[in-house]
């Protein structure tokens, strides 16, 4: 699962509750994988950073500002290595 938003932040919770399952603030590019163990419908919070257009770690100059936050659902139990990406647009599915 590949958020492209470089020094964001990633906030996996269980839908409907605010305990945090996963978090992530680093990786290369804002790249994260859910761990294993999650099941059920999850809530992705995202937010802050800067979204790196073409991906490319070793290309700084096209990265621009991620003012928003966004906030998806998704169903662990059916597509955990389902990658979405994450754009100012909003979060395209692949």
């Amino acid at each position: 699962m590949n958020s492209y938003v470089v020094d964001g932040t990633v906030i996996v919770y269980q839908a409907g509750t605010t305990n945090e399952l996963f978090t992530t603030t680093t990786g290369e590019l804002g790249s994260f994988t859910l761990p294993n163990n999650l099941s059920g419908i999850l809530r992705v919070d995202i937010s802050g950073g800067y979204e790196d257009i073409d991906g490319l770690s070793n290309t700084t100059g096209d990265r621009k500002p991620f003012t928003n936050s966004l906030s998806t659902l998704l169903n662990a139990d059916d597509g955990t290595s389902t990658p979405f990406v994450v754009s100012a647009l909003g979060i395209i599915y692949k």
